[in-house]
């Protein structure tokens, strides 16, 4: 049988389709499944990558060194107001409270573009992370520790 979408001679099963074209139309229809496995995925294996990563840079000093170089040279006058905050500042840390949640354990600068050293929001690193899209709430975690099974 002939698939229905790239007409090659490998179409089976009730839809006439390929493995790459069945496995498209699945990715299509099925993007909020697979998208929760990734994340559980990710969080399951997250100390392996992290301890893969930590042998990546211990073996690659002088690269990484060079690529902060070049980053600095690129982006030297965000990393200089980035500088003046952390020099200026660093005293408002130890006495301030996230700017969101008020919590006063590990808070960081969140500076807005264009870059000012007097212009930030001092925010808890949960708050600074679900800000820049990086953290996930509690709510979510919870409805993604449910396992989901695809096929293949």
């Amino acid at each position: 049988m002939q698939c229905k979408i790239c007409l090659s001679n490998e179409g089976r099963g009730k839809n006439n389709l390929c493995r790459k074209c069945w496995r498209k139309e699945y990715d299509k229809r099925n993007k909020k499944k697979i998208r929760e496995q990734h994340t559980i995925n990710y969080f399951e294996n997250r100390e392996q990558r992290l301890n893969l990563i930590n042998k990546w840079q211990n073996r690659n000093k002088p690269e990484i060194a060079n690529q902060k170089r070049e980053y600095y040279k690129e982006n030297k006058d965000e990393f200089i107001e980035r500088q003046k905050t952390r020099h200026y500042f660093k005293h408002l840390k130890e006495t301030s409270k996230c700017g969101k949640c008020g919590s006063t354990i590990k808070l960081e600068f969140h500076h807005k573009k264009p870059y000012k050293y007097n212009v930030f929001q001092i925010l808890c690193f949960k708050c600074h992370r679900e800000l820049h899209g990086q953290l996930f709430t509690k709510k979510q975690k919870h409805k993604l520790s449910k396992k989901v099974k695809t096929p293949l």
